[in-house]
């Protein structure tokens, strides 16, 4: 299945201003037709699973923003946005779930309940207002994971583990990432998946994985050193699908593409796909 691509960097690049807290999230209250609209151009792009513009609804998020915001609502309303043009049923809602703190902070500052609270609270109202299944994205410490998987696992929630990882193959609070992908799959996600990440730090430490399960990836497409507000695309679509195929094995269930992305690239996923069946 084609997942479809960035987000935030696409509105970035459109020249909407991200809040600082709140991301491209805050743009679903404040602009909800431009979020409309990228949806709807991933989806006629070909894209089969359109990821709500959640990646901040998150309590710990909203608190930290200062702003006066029902989180009910705020949840509710995003992932409406998603839903809109999508009538067929064919494409699945991903409901997006966001590290409760930023997604590349080492050092936790907020206490374990707060971390339980905050993942149980928004996943749950993902789940609640049609999400299909809950994308828990860019994942990367040990504790939080583990809190994502029971309450998923406990509460029937379909979900997809995606972790971010260093170049060294270690997630940010120091764990090797086939030690975590061990762990993970015990409680039966629907795929696990790598994302955030660029195709070298990809191509270097899936030879070292044993991916007998499913799993997917969306890799950046711009340098590493670039993922800023003065972000530069490195790789064209056609590019980026050429890096992607040596990495399709039978286990791979999705793919999309990350930070710098577009529609663009979408399309030329979808397209090589439909002509390969």
């Amino acid at each position: 299945m084609i997942l479809d691509g960035a987000m935030g960097s696409s509105l970035e690049m459109l020249g909407e201003e991200l809040h600082p807290k709140l991301w491209a999230s805050y743009l679903n209250f404040t602009k909800p037709e431009i979020v409309s609209e990228l949806h709807n151009s991933y989806l006629n792009a070909g894209a089969d699973i359109i990821t709500t513009n959640t990646f901040r609804t998150n309590p710990v998020a909203v608190d930290s923003s200062g702003l006066t915001i029902d989180k009910v609502k705020f949840v509710e309303s995003s992932v409406e946005l998603a839903k809109r043009n999508i009538y067929d049923g064919k494409v699945l809602i991903a409901g997006s779930n966001a590290p409760a703190e930023d997604c590349y902070q080492k050092k936790r500052t907020i206490s374990r309940q707060e971390l339980i609270d905050n993942h149980q609270t928004h996943i749950s109202l993902l789940y609640e207002f049609g999400s299909d299944f809950i994308l828990n994205e860019t994942q990367s410490h040990f504790d939080e994971i583990e809190i994502i998987c029971e309450f998923c696992a406990k509460e029937n929630f379909p979900f997809v583990i995606s972790i971010y990882f260093t170049n060294d193959g270690r997630i940010l609070s120091g764990e090797k990432l086939d030690v975590l992908l061990d762990f993970v799959v015990k409680y039966s996600p629907i795929a696990v998946g790598l994302n955030c990440i660029s195709f070298q730090t990809l191509q270097k430490i899936l030879p070292e994985l044993k991916m007998n399960y499913n799993f997917g990836f969306y890799c950046n497409v711009c340098k590493p050193a670039s993922v800023s507000k003065k972000m530069s695309v490195d790789l064209s679509p056609q590019n980026y699908l050429e890096q992607i195929k040596p990495n399709i094995t039978e286990k791979t269930k999705f793919i999309g593409s990350c930070c710098g992305s577009s529609p663009a690239y979408t399309k030329v996923l979808k397209d090589y796909f439909n002509a390969k069946n």
